[in-house]
């Protein structure tokens, strides 16, 4: 018996993989990435996993598949909200196996609960996603692939991917957040999902991210000012695309 680090009951756990068997069949399919089909095995209990299941799963591989696949997809404001809740509840699921001070990890599993009940990323959430190249895995960062300016001090955030899909999620005060959403446009390579856009959305976007564009952005919300001070340096092996 052990504590879920989803619902705090004392229960059986088992590991599980985040990443689910039908994201799982992209890669396989597709069978050119760097570095294999990466896991992200965290213990849950089974009814947790079974509502996460009943909540995401179901509903996600339909969606999600053909965007994984670079695709050409119309999403509705609805499919935006449910693709954010989505990538909210796996980048949030992440974050609780990582080495977060006590605090924060109760506002991470506050912030998972969240989701699971509603299906959308919690409070005051920024999600924008894109298409990387599988190819361009050790080229240096595209100078455009994100407006410069200064980016707001955050409670979270990680900018991930999962086969060609890559998003950036940003959480925290709504008096930073709002203003940031509000300056922060579309463009030839990141859409915005979340809050999502009534018109609906086309994906996938005229260009694509290397990994570099990712880890550039990391250290760019690291530094809150993008482009980061520091210029980025490759270091091959080190970096693989689920990196948070």
């Amino acid at each position: 018996m052990k504590v879920c680090p989803v619902c705090s009951d004392l229960r059986p756990t088992t590991k599980e993989d985040i990443i689910p068997k039908w994201a799982r069949k992209v890669y396989k399919d597709l069978g050119s990435w760097p570095g294999g089909v990466p896991s992200e095995l965290m213990l849950m209990c089974s009814p947790c996993n079974k509502r996460l299941g009943q909540r995401f799963e179901n509903y996600a591989a339909p969606l999600m598949s053909p965007m994984l696949r670079g695709e050409p997809v119309v999403l509705s404001a609805a499919d935006q909200g449910f693709i954010a809740g989505w990538l909210a509840k796996t980048t949030l699921l992440s974050w609780l196996r990582s080495n977060h001070p006590v605090d924060q990890l109760e506002l991470i599993r506050a912030a998972v609960r969240s989701v699971i009940d509603r299906r959308v990323p919690p409070g005051a959430s920024f999600v924008r996603i894109g298409l990387v190249d599988p190819a361009d895995w050790a080229g240096p960062p595209h100078e455009h692939a994100w407006e410069p300016g200064p980016l707001p001090p955050v409670f979270l955030f990680s900018v991930s991917s999962l086969v060609s899909l890559t998003w950036e999620l940003v959480i925290g005060d709504p008096d930073v957040i709002d203003p940031f959403i509000i300056a922060t446009p579309d463009s030839d390579w990141n859409v915005r999902i979340w809050p999502p856009q009534i018109g609906g959305i086309s994906w996938p976007p005229p260009n694509r991210h290397s990994f570099a564009d990712m880890a550039d952005r990391r250290a760019a919300y690291e530094a809150m000012e993008h482009p980061p001070p520091k210029t980025w340096e490759r270091h091959e092996g080190t970096d693989h695309p689920w990196t948070t």
